[in-house]
């Protein structure tokens, strides 16, 4: 059974928007400020890092809309060079990208356990039940189509767009610039003190490119793919910008330098004590997002490996009615619930 197209432009907009703002727009910042002496150098680097982004982006876009195929990140190298090849590229897919998955929501749940779970689980356990227990609740909506994904994507996703909106009106309450000096350095040369930034910036732009994995699902994907991407793009580029000029607006270069805890910083300023906890479901939420949408896509890539006999053929086998890869589903679920026992770590820069 072949998989058939069920989500429109909307959804992969949202979809893109995922991918790329995980939680390196929380903690990046601080990297590229360190290495940029002026506001010029810091938002010179967002700006061109949003740039050559968005050039990216177009490109796998027309790769996209050329080549509209299901897991289509390793279709595209298989196509063009050899399967094997393209396993090459896209191994860490099948081997270790449920450990990163369970790692990423290892670090939602250190967030949100303070909050809702209760004293005796506030330890490791604790955490791995509640990172157990997001994981099996996203295979759940999974598991009962691909359009109740997509439905849970947009929530999400719309939602942390909101809260980083939210997180933007602290400009518009207080300045709260720190008195400490401008971090010294002894690279004395701008050129290349902007180039390092850019390896934060680049990294926080990232993850676009696994869009084309969904073209096998996409409504008119000729026009959808393209038009979703640039949508997505110009999304994530406007929300850097205006959270960097919050970031900037209240804390300054300084500050900016000087502070880890950015997103909390905000939240502190518009809701006072109540900061810590707000910034804990932007967190979580954050984690849900990107956890979701690599559920969403990983079984995707697993079905194009089947099609050319790298996998077992059963990880090609779709619901004719929800257009779920049931084994492929539950695959991924049982390599993150196995990972979330490792002593893995993931930082989100």
């Amino acid at each position: 059974m072949s998989i058939t197209p069920k989500l429109n432009r909307f959804d992969l907009s949202m979809i893109v928007v995922s991918l790329v703002i995980g939680m390196g727009i929380f903690a990046a910042p601080a990297e590229v400020a360190k290495n940029s002496s002026t506001p010029l150098l810091y938002f010179g680097a967002w700006l061109l890092g949003g740039a050559v982004s968005l050039c990216g982006a177009l490109t796998f876009a027309e790769i996209g809309a050329r080549y509209p195929t299901t897991g289509g990140f390793y279709k595209v190298f298989s196509y063009c060079f050899h399967p094997a090849f393209a396993f090459m590229i896209n191994w860490v897919l099948v081997i270790s990208n449920a450990a990163s998955v369970a790692a990423v929501a290892l670090i939602g749940a250190e967030y949100i356990n303070p909050i809702i779970m209760p004293q005796s689980l506030q330890n490791d356990a604790g955490i791995k039940i509640m990172t157990i227990t997001s994981v099996v609740v996203l295979y759940i909506i999974n598991y009962l189509g691909i359009k109740m994904s997509a439905r849970t994507q947009n929530v999400l996703t719309l939602f942390k767009i909101g809260m980083i909106l939210i997180l933007c009106a602290a400009v518009f309450k207080g300045n709260i610039n720190t008195t400490k000096e401008v971090i010294a350095y002894h690279n004395n040369n701008n050129i290349s003190a902007f180039g390092i930034s850019l390896v934060a910036v680049f990294f926080t732009y990232g993850g676009y490119q696994q869009t084309i994995n969904f073209g096998g699902d996409i409504i008119n994907p000729k026009i959808n793919i393209p038009k979703a991407i640039f949508f997505g793009i110009a999304t994530v580029i406007s929300l850097y910008m205006l959270i960097n000029f919050a970031y900037y607006s209240v804390l300054g270069i300084s500050g900016l330098q000087h502070k880890t805890t950015l997103a909390a910083t905000l939240a502190g300023v518009l809701f006072g004590a109540a900061g810590y906890k707000i910034v804990s479901l932007l967190m979580f939420v954050s984690v849900l997002a990107f956890v979701n949408v690599n559920i969403m896509a990983n079984p995707r890539v697993y079905y194009a490996m089947a099609e050319d006999g790298i996998l077992p053929a059963r990880f090609k086998r779709v619901n004719s009615q929800t257009q779920v890869q049931e084994f492929g589903l539950s695959f991924l679920l049982v390599r993150c619930s196995l990972s979330c026992f490792l002593p893995i770590r993931f930082k989100p820069y």
